[in-house]
């Protein structure tokens, strides 16, 4: 079955939702959580509980972002059907008896999902008990004539008065004791409770694994919605904070940071890491405006780049990259696929950088060298008559050309993919870096000739 990611915690254990559905299991979700699960692409994801008060609540806008980029978001249960019963008309899908009463008005207040629990290593132990249980808890007991319906009624009114971390049976109970005239229905109700007593949010939770199990059979065409979603300057400012963490499933934050200042100790790749990142990160918030899809073609261009960059042929070549770079086959599919669209788009676009580039070079003033450089070049092979040279006028064969470029003015060994290179570099193609590296040739060989300048590697000087 495709990936899903279940956030849950109080209301169902991860262990016991594996049970019903094979999925990655997640604490209970907050502000941000869903649009970094959302991230990574999975079939579906499945809010069950969610964190409010002490950080800030799961947002329906990156809920509807998560939906808007073709992943099915189910609720239940707690914090998700809350959120169903907001955005079901958008396309969240609601499971459940909680989500019904939610969505057709029959319950309006969140304090009827919430409760107070402990933290990851209790096992997010509930210690208190939701309102909606306490209801259905007691509306089982008046039909099974353990208390009568009055009695019932006053019960729940007493709990819906109570502060939501006070909210347990022994209190209510506690407190209907001094406030009935029927204290014999009290006993037998506190008698009838452990057996009697329904966990409806865990059993809505539950129905929302097998929901998704089902439909994960049975659905095999692409999720759509039919709204278009709004970037607003909001959601874009806590975006950008959310895209500051570590993924799920990477390195920790002190692996992260530590790794990072290895990076700043090493100054120029810092600088060309970051560029490129940043590269990657506008590419990717512009085809998310503009609702870019990453194309076949893109995928295999770039599957074909990194296999020749890392010289990945076979299987386990693969295996150790992904293991050595801290990568799972979930997460290197994520990064892929954004690399992918981030490519496409730069290769789109890209194509009108070029008056950009020579802005740049004036700003950086590299401008001036280059153009005296290009000048010279120009009047040279003009003197010779030779503005298209070919490997036969220069002397060379294919193989000697490209040793003479990459080794004696690079300074390194010939690429095992020219055209890789070639596009790296930015010409148009290896015809188009062919060419200009035969007129450099040219040109080159021509000044040593006459001593003014002398075969040595490029630099580039960072500005």
């Amino acid at each position: 079955m495709s990936r899903v990611v279940i956030f849950t915690g109080p209301t169902l254990s991860a262990a016991e939702g594996q049970t019903h559905l094979d999925a990655d299991y997640r604490a209970p979700a907050a502000q941000g959580d869903v649009y970094a699960a959302a991230r990574e692409r999975p079939w579906a994801i499945g809010i069950i509980d969610g964190l409010f008060e002490r950080v800030p609540a799961v947002w329906h806008k990156e809920i509807l972002w998560a939906m808007s980029h073709g992943v099915r978001v189910y609720g239940s249960a707690s914090m998700g059907a809350l959120r169903a019963a907001e955005l079901h008309t958008f396309g969240m899908r609601g499971v459940g008896e909680v989500f019904r009463m939610l969505a057709d008005g029959t319950l309006e207040d969140d304090d009827e999902v919430t409760l107070v629990h402990g933290p990851a290593e209790t096992g997010f132990r509930a210690a208190s008990t939701a309102m909606v249980d306490i209801r259905a808890t007691f509306d089982a007991a008046a039909r099974a004539d353990v208390v009568s319906t009055l009695v019932r009624d006053q019960l729940i009114r007493i709990a819906k008065a109570m502060f939501y971390p006070r909210r347990s049976y022994e209190a209510i109970l506690a407190a209907a004791r001094s406030d009935t005239a029927e204290p014999g229905a009290i006993d037998a109700l506190e008698a009838w409770l452990p057996a009697g007593r329904v966990h409806l949010k865990r059993r809505d939770a539950l129905a929302m694994l097998d929901r998704i199990g089902d439909d994960a059979r049975t659905e095999t065409d692409p999720f759509h919605v039919q709204f278009r979603f709004q970037h607003t300057d909001a959601w874009e400012q806590v975006r950008r904070q959310i895209d500051l963490r570590p993924a799920a499933g990477g390195d920790t934050g002190r692996t992260h940071d530590a790794i990072l200042d290895e990076l700043r100790l090493r100054p120029d790749m810092h600088r060309e890491v970051r560029r490129d990142a940043l590269a990657d990160a506008l590419s990717l918030e512009l085809a998310d405006r503009d609702r870019w899809t990453v194309s076949d073609s893109a995928l295999r261009n770039a599957l074909h780049d990194l296999r020749i960059r890392h010289r990945l042929a076979e299987p386990e070549a693969v295996d150790a990259w992904l293991d050595a770079q801290g990568l799972d086959t979930d997460r290197f599919a994520t990064l892929f696929e954004e690399f992918a669209l981030a490519w496409q788009v730069q290769e789109v676009h890209g194509q009108g950088l070029d008056g950009r580039v020579v802005d740049r070079l004036r700003l950086t003033g590299t401008y001036a060298d280059l153009a005296d450089r290009a000048r010279r070049k120009q009047s040279a092979l003009a003197e010779r008559r030779i503005d298209n040279p070919t490997l036969a006028s220069a002397g060379l064969d294919e193989a000697s050309l490209w040793l003479w470029y990459f080794d004696q003015r690079l300074g390194c060994e010939p690429p095992a993919d020219l055209a890789l290179a070639a596009r790296d570099a930015g010409f148009l193609d290896l015809h188009d870096m062919r060419r200009a590296v035969l007129r450099e040739y040219i040109f080159v060989r021509g000044t040593e000739a006459r001593g003014t300048e002398r075969a040595r590697p490029h630099t580039t000087q960072p500005p």
